[in-house]
Formats: structure tokens, C-alpha cells, sequence
């Protein structure tokens, strides 16, 4: 008894030895994995490599499609023969879940008890937890990934649409503006941040009436034409469709307007009143009888 009791203590030491190096092994796996899928297969291939588990399958289920990846001693038997056994293979499902979310399941096959209670069945379901709380974060942070692509391709959007894009506060001082706006004005971001860009810039007084716009409730929204002045001194002919932001709670919190440059529309609107407006004064003031008749073929 005195000469085993070294060796079972060495024993159990090796043994505890190789599960941290496991446990370590699969917590980078989980972790720094740089996809979901490599984690789940190299999760697999460590516990049949490493731990001596005859197969390993996680099944998990992305966009309603269940997806298996697997690792079985078949496929390492070859490099890794102390790895084959004639012993007894005991088989164990464990449902993953997070926040009683379904993730999917981890099966193993094993010559371990794998009883309830047993050491063996203790261990998977750490590790069946540490892989389901990877699994959320992962999917979490793909969610994630994609509302920032949205964001990503919205951003570019209003920055490189044709219409200038202007964003105000609830006072309607600027707060943005893109790239077509700076162009249809003549001036920079910087010069126009925190002024009154919806109104500041008309000519005609009383075309924006500014409580009218600071007024805006859900769903309304406030378009008309203004004359406006170039930062060059030019007029141009701008129009306009300024609508209300508001957050969960109803309240406002931005204006935002989209702009257009429509001088050579409005301009040559202007020369066709004005024509037909001579011609009509012209008429009126003819001294002299005219007759319209259809022409002669």
C-alpha cells in the first residue's frame, strides 16, 4: 500500500495535469477563434485529440438551418494509435442553450462513465456551458457585425447622395451636413456647424417659418422652395423636406432635411412668366385690333 499510494497520487496529478491543459486548450479555442465554425470544429477535434472522447458532433442551429461539425478517432486513429480502443463506448447528448435560448447540442461517444453525477458527465456539461456561452457572444457579436455594416452602408449613402443632407438639432442648429449641401452652398461643415441652416440662409423673409418647424410631430414633415444666397454672393433656388427624429419615448431629438438645387428649373420658370407676361401686356396695351384665325391649308 505504501508503494501505490505514490504512483496513485502521481497518477491523479497527470491526470488533473492533462484537463487543465484541455481546459486551457478549449478556452482559447472558444475564445480566439477568428469564426464560429472554426471554433466548433476545433472544439470537436480537441476533445477527441486531446481528451480521448471516440467522436465529438455539435449541431447548431444558424438561421433556421441546423448545421453539424464533427471530429471522430477515425479520422486521427492513423497519427494518434494509443488512441484506439476495444472498450466499451458510452454515448451522451447535452442540449446547448443561453439565457434559455436553443443554441443546438453537443454529443460525444466515449469509453468514460458517462452517467449522471460521473466526473466525466460533470466536466461536459462545464465545458457544454463555457461552448454555449461562446456561441451567444459570437452570435451577439455577428449581429453586431451586420448592424454596423447597415450603419456602415447607410453612412455612405447620405454621404455620397446626389441631394444635400442636413441634420439639426431641436433648435435647428446644424450638427451635419454631407458633402452636397457644402457644394450646393459654397460653405464648409465648420462654417456652418450650430447655425440655423433650414431658415439662416433664405432671402425671402417668412419663407421658413422656424416654429413651424420646431413643431413637428410624428410622420409630419414641412417642404416648400427658397430663395437662398451662395456664399459667394450668388442666389439659388433650393427646395426642401424637413422631417422630425424622435427616440422610443416620442420626443424629438433632430430635424433632418434633404435639400435640392433647383435654380435652373426655378430660373427658367421666372423668364417664361416674364415672357408670357409681356406678351400679355403687349397684347393689351396693342393699339390695334388682332384677329386669331386657324391658318388657311
Amino acid at each position: 500500500m505504501t508503494q501505490e499510494h505514490p504512483t496513485t497520487l502521481d497518477a491523479e496529478s497527470q491526470r488533473l495535469e492533462r484537463w487543465f491543459l484541455l481546459l486551457g486548450e478549449l478556452s482559447d479555442c472558444l475564445w480566439h477563434a477568428q469564426d464560429v465554425q472554426s471554433m466548433l470544429r476545433g472544439f470537436c477535434q480537441l476533445l477527441v485529440d486531446k481528451a480521448s472522447y471516440v467522436s465529438a458532433d455539435v449541431v447548431v442551429n444558424f438561421n433556421g438551418v441546423n448545421e453539424q461539425f464533427s471530429a471522430s478517432l477515425a479520422q486521427i486513429s492513423s497519427s494518434h494509435p494509443s488512441l484506439a480502443s476495444s472498450s466499451p463506448v458510452n454515448e451522451l447528448t447535452i442540449a446547448l442553450q443561453y439565457a434559455e435560448r436553443s443554441l443546438g447540442e453537443l454529443r460525444v461517444r466515449s469509453p468514460h462513465d458517462l452517467t449522471i453525477g460521473s466526473e466525466a458527465f460533470t466536466i461536459l456539461l462545464r465545458l457544454a456551458e463555457e461552448l454555449s456561452t461562446a456561441l451567444a457572444d459570437f452570435t451577439h457579436t455577428q449581429d453586431h457585425r451586420s448592424l454596423q455594416e447597415s450603419v456602415d452602408i447607410f453612412a455612405l449613402a447620405v454621404e455620397q447622395s446626389p441631394f444635400g443632407v442636413v441634420i439639426t438639432g431641436t433648435t435647428g442648429l446644424l450638427e451635419y451636413c454631407n458633402a452636397s449641401f457644402t457644394l450646393m452652398s459654397g460653405y464648409t461643415q465648420q462654417e456652418l456647424m450650430h447655425l440655423p441652416v433650414l431658415w439662416e440662409n433664405s432671402i425671402v423673409d417668412g419663407a421658413v417659418n422656424p416654429d413651424t418647424l420646431l413643431a413637428l410631430k410624428i410622420g409630419d414633415h414641412w417642404q416648400g422652395e427658397i430663395l437662398c444666397r451662395h456664399k459667394n454672393g450668388q442666389s439659388y433656388w433650393e427646395r426642401q423636406i424637413v422631417s422630425p427624429l424622435h427616440d422610443a419615448e416620442g420626443q424629438m431629438t433632430h430635424l433632418i432635411a434633404v435639400k435640392q438645387d433647383i435654380s435652373d428649373y426655378r430660373f427658367q420658370l421666372d423668364n417664361v412668366e416674364q415672357a408670357l407676361l409681356l406678351r400679355e401686356q403687349a397684347l393689351v396695351s396693342s393699339s390695334n385690333g388682332i384677329m386669331i384665325t386657324p391658318s388657311c391649308m
